[in-house]
């Protein structure tokens, strides 16, 4: 009896979570879609609190072709749909939301291999992004969300047709920090099953 009733009750506190994130994205709405008719909220991801206490969350909002600058070349979403384009934007407490970043997945290069993954965490935001066409490249960027800045950046870059040669950037901005390692050769190090750039960051992070 006491487990359907704590299985009730966890149900009734996030049926009451949910109603409160839809809540707050209903309001949040016309600030941040104006007049986009294909606007629409996906999510809204807590974000921890500012350097000054303020409570922080970032808004997913997906765009349709129609809402597109230029809907004859639209983007692509994660499963390959053509859509608008992706937004997200932060809330800071009563502020007015503002932009963060605007993507477009259009291949990202002739491979069409383009491919964006946020990651949210507190007072953090973090986008890495991949593509190119035999020349292939990864990039990360980590920012600070209040007050905005720049924390963490890298790039990675291969060849698709010879994944064995990779060279890896990163720059920790909070400590001043920046280092470069290539492999010429990711068969001969060991390395040739893990992916290059994944090695080399790990050995930047080491």
């Amino acid at each position: 009896m006491r487990s359907m009733q704590a299985l009730v009750g966890a149900a009734a506190i996030l049926l009451a979570v949910c109603a409160a994130d839809a809540a707050d994205m209903g309001q949040l709405k016309p600030a941040i879609c104006g007049s986009r008719a294909t606007c629409t909220i996906a999510k809204l991801t807590p974000a921890g609190k500012s350097e000054t206490g303020t409570e922080l969350s970032v808004a997913e909002v997906h765009l349709g072709v129609a809402d597109r600058e230029q809907p004859e070349d639209p983007c692509h979403d994660a499963d390959g749909n053509e859509d608008g384009g992706q937004e997200y934007w932060l809330v800071e407490g009563s502020a007015a939301p503002r932009m963060l970043l605007k993507l477009c997945n259009d291949g990202y290069g002739a491979a069409g291999v383009g491919m964006d993954e946020i990651t949210i965490a507190d007072n953090r935001f973090t986008h890495f992004q991949a593509g190119g066409s035999n020349d292939r490249w990864e990039a990360t960027e980590t920012i600070q969300l209040s007050p905005q800045k720049s924390l963490y950046i890298d790039s990675c870059s291969y060849r698709g047709t010879d994944p064995d040669t990779v060279a890896f950037t990163a720059a920790d901005l909070a400590r001043m920090d920046i280092r470069s390692l290539a492999i010429v050769s990711a068969a001969a190090a060991g390395t040739g099953d893990e992916g290059g750039c994944d090695v080399l960051k790990k050995d930047i992070a080491d």
